[in-house]
């Protein structure tokens, strides 16, 4: 059955608005694949989909809190499940404000060859080498041969 030009407009301009399907569906009286056949050319013809996209995962991610938040107020959440929630709720909030969500740390044991590099790439005087491994006096070295 073909869908009448009034209903796919309805369509049209619930999925504009960002309407869950759900609604639609009981709104509409029709079934998701005529939604989704109406989005697809929708998205074909310009529909920001990334849009669409972020705006729903935002409504889930507020759902799914607020659910969390509750199983946590009446004790639901164990004890030990307590600190992953808490570290990937911290973690996500940090990302979503734009702030550090890791560190990152360089350890470099040998610099000597780094100020080598930087003494011909800036003008530095003359830089001594440390030496890659430090000389081990010949008695101990004799002595860690055994």
């Amino acid at each position: 059955m073909a869908i009448t030009k009034e209903k796919r407009e309805q369509i049209t301009k619930l999925l504009e608005e960002h309407v869950p399907w759900r609604t639609i569906k009981q709104l509409a009286k029709c079934g998701e694949g005529t939604i989704m056949s109406i989005r697809d050319e929708m998205v074909r013809k310009g529909f920001d989909e990334d849009k669409e996209i972020s705006i729903k995962l935002s409504r889930v991610s507020v759902l799914a809190l607020g659910k969390l938040e509750e199983a946590i107020e009446s004790g639901d959440v164990k004890a030990k499940d307590l600190s992953v929630v808490a570290g990937v709720s911290l973690d996500k909030r940090l990302l979503l404000s734009g702030r550090a969500t890791s560190r990152v740390e360089h350890v470099r044991s040998d610099t000597a060859a780094l100020r080598e590099q930087l003494a011909n790439v800036i003008d530095i005087p003359h830089v001594e080498t440390v030496p890659k491994t430090a000389e081990i006096p010949e008695k101990t070295a004799k002595t860690a041969s055994l």
